[in-house]
């Protein structure tokens, strides 16, 4: 899995891609482990690409922040899906802290959680998820 990501006019732009035609997914909490984190799942669905904000209540209990009460921040999404491969690409604000959302301003620390799936539905399960300390 890679992801990219670089800052410009007040938003930080990722490019994310796994080798899987399914969902792929990266996520920041500022502690270790996958509960509190802000995690953004990716998908290209019949051609479409969709990226939907979530906030991870425990593990493998994640909600959308639309559910939650929070309006859609993300913008300016494109992908693409090959037999075996997807990458999608994103903007957010980088001042976008909400009670389920965190600051994405460059230089800050965070536990990136990255994982994709063999299926297109955000409820599937991951077939990978590993997490690595990054500064933004």
């Amino acid at each position: 899995m890679n992801i990219h990501w670089h800052f410009e006019n007040d938003r930080v732009h990722f490019k994310i891609n796994a080798p899987t035609s399914g969902w792929i997914a990266i996520g920041f909490n500022p502690n270790k482990g996958i509960k509190g984190s802000y995690l953004l799942m990716a998908r290209v669905k019949n051609g479409k690409a969709e990226v939907v904000e979530h906030y991870t209540l425990s593990p493998g209990n994640y909600k959308s922040l639309e559910s939650l009460g929070e309006k859609d921040l993300v913008e300016n999404v494109k992908g693409e899906e090959l037999k075996n491969f997807s990458e999608v690409e994103f903007s957010l604000p980088i001042n976008s802290k909400t009670k389920y959302r965190y600051k994405l301003n460059p230089g800050m620390d965070y536990n990136l959680i990255m994982a994709f799936s063999r299926d297109d539905d955000f409820k599937h399960h991951s077939m990978m998820r590993t997490s690595t300390q990054i500064k933004l």
